[in-house]
C-alpha cells in the first residue's frame, strides 16, 4: 500500500499525534503523582517504528523507573526492537501494538535497534534529581560536624 506524496505527511502527522498524546499523559501523570507516592516511578511510552527511525528517537528515564513501552510499526516490512543489554527481542508487525515493561536499574546509555531496518535509538538513564539532592544534603551534613580534639 503506497501513499505516494502523502507518505511523509502521514508520518509527520502520526509523530505529532504521538507527541501530543505523550504531553497530555505527562500532564495527567503530574496530577496523579502529586497526590500519591509510589515505591518506584512508572511511565508509559509509545514508540512508532518508521522506515528511517524510531519516533521518538531518544529517551530519558530515571534509575529504577518502571517503563512500559508500546511499540507499533508503520512499515510494510517486518520491524523489530532488540535490547542487547536485556537480551530482549520483540517482533513488531504493521498496525499491531506490542507491550513490554522494563525496569532500568543502572545509570548510563542503553541502545536498542532493528537490524532488518537498520535503525537505532538510545535511552539515557540518570539518577532522579531529588535523590541526588538528598544524597548531597546528607554529605553536607556529615561535613559540617565539628571535630573536637581531645587529649589521650
Amino acid at each position: 500500500m503506497s501513499f505516494g506524496c502523502y507518505g511523509k505527511h502521514i508520518l509527520k502527522l502520526s509523530f505529532f499525534v504521538a507527541l501530543c498524546c505523550q504531553l497530555l499523559a505527562d500532564d495527567q501523570a503530574k496530577k496523579i503523582v502529586s497526590s500519591k507516592h509510589f515505591s518506584h516511578p512508572k511511565r508509559e511510552v509509545s514508540v512508532i517504528i518508521g522506515p528511517e527511525s524510531y519516533y521518538p528517537n531518544k529517551f530519558l528515564f530515571y534509575k529504577n523507573e518502571e517503563v512500559t513501552f508500546y511499540f507499533t510499526s508503520i512499515n510494510s516490512i517486518a520491524s523489530c526492537v532488540l535490547f542487547p543489554k536485556y537480551q530482549l527481542y520483540l517482533g513488531v508487525k504493521k498496525n499491531e501494538i506490542i507491550e513490554q515493561k522494563i525496569v532500568f536499574d543502572e545509570e548510563g546509555i542503553i541502545e536498542f535497534y532493528c537490524p532488518t531496518g537498520n535503525i537505532k535509538s538510545q535511552i539515557t538513564v540518570i539518577e532522579h534529581p531529588e535523590l541526588t539532592r538528598e544524597r548531597e544534603r546528607k554529605r553536607e551534613l556529615a561535613g559540617q560536624k565539628k571535630k573536637v580534639w581531645m587529649p589521650e
